[in-house]
């Protein structure tokens, strides 16, 4: 008896190491991916990440759009704002109001 109950322990602990294993790899992944980058590359990179946001919607993409809208580029502080409305939650108008209200000719034409 002692002999299966040692290898019944060793097999619950190989399964509880593979479950933590395994939840480890998802909490890398999740926090890697968390908040999408729309703040490197070129202005066409930074762009296409805004629309990745809207096809994706991962993790953190209100904060991303939110920084997106504040872009030095019309193309992209436009995209992010079609986005943004697009995802329309009521924490989100703030932002959008801020944004087009403004005089900037690149994002209210």
């Amino acid at each position: 008896m002692a002999a299966s109950s040692g290898s019944g322990n060793n097999r619950v602990f190989a399964v509880l190491a593979i479950i933590l294993a395994g939840a480890g790899i998802l909490a890398v992944v999740l926090w890697s991916t968390g908040r999408p980058d729309v703040t490197s590359g070129s202005e066409q990179q930074r762009a296409a990440a805004v629309i990745r946001i809207a096809s994706q919607r991962p993790l953190g993409a209100r904060d991303s759009l939110s920084t997106a809208v504040q872009d030095e580029s019309p193309i992209v502080r436009r995209a992010a704002i079609v986005v943004l409305t697009q995802m329309m939650a009521s924490e989100d108008r703030p932002v959008i109001e801020k944004a087009v209200d403004g005089k900037d000719a690149g994002v209210v034409e």
